[in-house]
């Protein structure tokens, strides 16, 4: 699952906000030592007005390398935890509830459930891969 439209408005917002206070403050300190008559407010603004579709196309591409670094950890994770459950909860399922060869869903999802929270309070997964994380457990 990606990140959510609110995530990356969050994540798009906090780029732009910093990116432009970072602009604002490196003219007013350079223009400051150079010659303190410049008004560096009309500096800025002319410069983020010049520059505003630049910084978008940054911003985007930052975006884009976020987006790809939290799905290629999720990725990572969805099968560490796969991994953990075919090799220890998967056999104690099937011994317990499936003994007559009929997936039970219910059982499956639920220790699924219990997995992922028991990796995330041990800290081996963050609440965002958490929130995320998913399998087709009864198809294993």
């Amino acid at each position: 699952m990606p990140l959510s439209t609110d995530q990356i408005s969050n994540i798009h917002y906090a780029l732009i906000t910093a990116i432009h206070a970072a602009i604002e403050e490196t003219i007013e300190n350079e223009l400051y030592t150079l010659d303190k008559n410049i008004d560096s407010t009309d500096v800025s603004y002319d410069a983020l007005s010049s520059f505003n579709a630049d910084i978008e196309e940054v911003v985007d591409n930052v975006l884009d390398t976020v987006t790809t670094a939290f799905e290629d950890e999720l990725a990572k994770k969805t099968q560490l935890a796969l991994d953990e459950y075919k090799a220890d909860s998967l056999p104690r399922i099937k011994y317990r509830y499936e003994k007559d060869g009929i997936v039970d869903g219910p059982a499956r999802r639920e220790e699924w459930c219990n997995l992922v929270d028991a990796m995330n309070k041990s800290g081996v997964i963050s609440d965002l891969i958490a929130n995320n994380i998913d399998a087709d457990v009864e198809a294993l």
